[in-house]
């Protein structure tokens, strides 16, 4: 299992992910309302990657501590791989 600190960008133009500062930064459209952006990034991650991704601390914030079934290095190759363009 990994985990990784990552922070969401709510009500964004398009979806995207960057590496902000040593921080994966990922761009949500969805408003952060009754945990709408929450599901949205996990579907959005699980797209990107293939893997099962869960919340584990930041259900209300920006900030927030994601699990995944891998290495956290694989994790961020495969979704930093995506987001080339």
């Amino acid at each position: 299992m990994g985990r990784l600190e990552i922070k969401v960008v709510t009500n964004a133009d398009r979806e995207d992910v960057k590496m902000r500062n040593d921080m994966l930064v990922v761009y949500i459209k969805e408003k952060p309302i009754k945990g709408r952006a929450n599901k949205r990034l996990l579907k959005f991650l699980k797209e990107k990657t293939g893997y099962d991704v869960k919340i584990v601390r930041g259900e209300r914030t920006n900030i927030k501590l994601i699990e995944f079934p891998c290495e956290k290095e694989k994790f961020l190759e495969g979704i930093l791989k995506c987001s080339i363009t």
